[in-house]
């Protein structure tokens, strides 16, 4: 199931189209709930459609417009907190750092001897388990 390679059989699309309905309805009540709002309405208001802030405050989706700080600040005095931390991750990495090396150790090793797929091999072997590689869908050729 979700091949790229192949289209759902039939049992496969009635199996994913029930998890995908049960999401949709666990979803609905939620914010029926949240919102002391009937289910009825919040499907009839819901169906896929993606609402400005204005359209979703009209609709009685939410109760008031804001950003970021808006949202921590009313957790914080809901919740009484008067010294507390926020961390945003994923943290920056600056634009000279990959993942185990340098920029320029990376593009120091185009000019040495070694085969495309040699360097491929060295460099993958910097990765442990617990780490992901992601090869970019372009190559960077220097002439």
């Amino acid at each position: 199931m979700l091949s790229s390679i192949k289209p759902f059989t039939q049992d496969e699309r009635e199996k994913y189209f029930s998890h995908l309905k049960s999401f949709y309805d666990h979803f609905v009540q939620l914010v029926a709930t949240n919102r002391s709002l009937p289910s009825d309405s919040i499907d009839h208001l819901a169906q896929g459609r993606v609402w400005t802030g204005s359209e979703a405050k009209e609709n009685g989706l939410v109760d008031k417009l804001g950003g970021f700080k808006d949202a921590v600040d009313f957790i914080a005095k809901r919740d009484n907190l008067d010294n507390y931390q926020i961390q945003l991750f994923p943290q920056k990495k600056l634009f000279f750092s990959l993942p185990g090396s340098s920029l320029f150790s990376s593009v120091a090793k185009l000019f040495k001897s070694k085969s495309s797929l040699e360097l491929l091999k060295d460099e993958l072997q910097l990765y442990t388990p617990e780490q992901f590689y992601t090869r970019m869908p372009y190559d960077i050729s220097i002439e």
